[in-house]
């Protein structure tokens, strides 16, 4: 928990989706002129980069023995069964973490608690809710606003994609408009496709006005 921000509420004991769904219904409940975004990242868990990884992992101070460790367990190769046989060919994977071992989940927690520092910095105004790869953002202001701020974002996305491998899928990514954004139709926002509503967690987050 000393390492991964509230804003990332999966994989973490203790913690539940409960927190980020109380405040997102609050914002949603008072009716503030704004933006969602759903993001969707291109193969979130089999993207990551290995060499990011084991940068980061060491700087968090993990000792270079249990680091080495870690990452031959996700360099080492992979077999298939197929049928009641196993594979006569082995994959090597070249980036990646592997879903489905006990491991997995918390390397991802870390990994996104670099994007929840990136835009705490770079962008404190935004509201950040992360829960696994479900991750949804709260941009306020008015259209004008909103606009710039997607923008900014967009490219803090691009930055962070080069640096883990972890990058938008801006096709399936959703912008769902809230409060007053005038009588004009708006259809996309800096490429991102608006919708009616998107799920989160379950909830249909969209037209619910208070």
């Amino acid at each position: 928990r000393a390492v991964i921000p509230s804003a990332q509420r999966g994989f973490v004991p203790g913690w539940s989706m409960d927190a980020h769904l109380h405040e997102v219904h609050e914002i949603q409940r008072q009716n503030r002129t704004g933006c969602w975004i759903a993001m969707d990242f291109r193969k979130a868990f089999d993207t990551v980069s290995h060499q990011m990884l084991e940068a980061f992992l060491a700087h968090a101070g993990l000792p270079k023995q249990w680091v080495a460790v870690i990452l031959s367990f996700l360099k080492g190769p992979i077999g298939f069964l197929v049928g009641r046989r196993v594979s006569a060919e082995w994959m090597h994977p070249g980036g990646g973490i592997r879903q489905g071992d006990t491991l997995s989940p918390a390397l991802f927690a870390l990994i996104t608690a670099l994007l929840c520092r990136k835009l705490e910095q770079k962008m404190p105004g935004v509201k950040t809710f992360l829960y696994a790869d479900d991750s949804l953002l709260w941009v306020e202001g008015n259209p004008q606003e909103v606009s710039r701020t997607v923008a900014e974002l967009k490219e803090i996305m691009r930055e962070y994609g080069n640096y883990t491998g972890q990058r938008l899928n801006l096709s399936k990514c959703s912008a769902i408009l809230q409060g007053d954004w005038g009588q004009v139709p708006i259809s996309h926002i800096e490429g991102i496709q608006v919708e009616k509503y998107v799920r989160y967690l379950g909830w249909h987050l969209g037209e619910m006005a208070p």
